[in-house]
């Protein structure tokens, strides 16, 4: 996420953001999906604060993905009325989906095909 966070235009933070999500949460060398989505879900009621950590670290990158949206709206990169923090709740919804699909056996393909359309929203 960091790596996106330094590409010079919006569109290209959220496809480097998406397409390295993609591309982590397919890794043939690990278990498919996200640790921090699987974590977080299954966490028991006993474990409340496991899902509360899970779920502030979640927060704080999308925070992170807001700021440098809102910079590109500041340089004129985004349109004037753009809204930076609902912009980067959908690109993380889309992540955190992406991650629950491949969980469930998406493929690597498949999980592109939604950036694809997700990358729509911005243009080009």
């Amino acid at each position: 996420a960091r790596e996106a966070l330094q590409q010079p235009t919006a569109y290209q933070v959220v496809e480097s953001f998406l397409r390295a999500n993609a591309d982590a949460l397919t890794r043939p060398d690990r278990p498919a999906g996200c640790l921090s989505i699987q974590g977080g879900l299954s966490a028991s009621s006993g474990n409340e604060q496991i899902a509360e950590f899970l779920a502030a670290s979640r927060r704080s990158g999308e925070e992170a993905l807001a700021q440098r949206l809102g910079q590109a709206v500041e340089e004129g990169d985004l349109p004037a009325d753009t809204d930076a923090a609902a912009l980067a709740r959908y690109v993380m919804v889309v992540s955190e989906g992406n991650a629950v699909h491949a969980a469930a056996g998406a493929s690597r393909g498949q999980l592109h095909s939604t950036v694809d359309l997700a990358l729509r929203v911005l243009g080009s």
